[in-house]
């Protein structure tokens, strides 16, 4: 009877033992099978991605910028002048119809304290001394080139 005891005892145990063995899986710290990503790895794989993307922008060095042409004007506007100018906008004007030939308008009123510009006399062409001075009238007024009808207008905004 001992020995049935002990038999029945140790094939309880072999039973409790394989039961549970079957109820504990084993449980990999790395998903990574065939259908199954893992999002861990997933996520490390895209960080290196854009680290080493980033890296490679950051090494491209700016292209030089190129200068650019000066606009095609009519022959007139295109001439190399020096003119010293300090004063109003509209005398400025004429002066330079006057040294290529151009006829001045002069439209709208001026603002109170008038619009005064100056001119360097360092030589430029006569079209980029226009435009500076468009420039420096701002919001005040307007300086417009027709080269069809070889008309230099100001016109004020005020």
């Amino acid at each position: 009877m001992i020995l049935s005891s002990k038999v029945r005892l140790a094939g309880a145990g072999l039973v409790a033992l394989s039961l549970a063995g079957c109820g504990v899986t084993p449980v990999a710290p790395n998903v990574d099978t065939p259908g199954m990503p893992n999002a861990e790895v997933a996520l490390q794989k895209s960080m290196d991605d854009t680290a080493r993307e980033m890296a490679r922008i950051g090494a491209i060095e700016p292209s030089a910028a190129v200068a650019s042409k000066p606009a095609v004007v009519a022959g007139e506007l295109d001439r190399v002048v020096s003119m010293q100018w300090s004063g109003a906008l509209d005398g400025a004007v004429r002066r330079l119809g006057e040294t290529i030939g151009y006829r001045t308008a002069v439209t709208g009123n001026a603002p109170q304290a008038g619009v005064n510009v100056a001119v360097d006399p360092a030589p430029r062409r006569v079209y980029d001394i226009l435009h500076g001075l468009g420039d420096q009238a701002g919001d005040a007024a307007t300086v417009r080139v027709d080269e069809q009808h070889q008309l230099l207008e100001v016109i004020y905004h005020g």
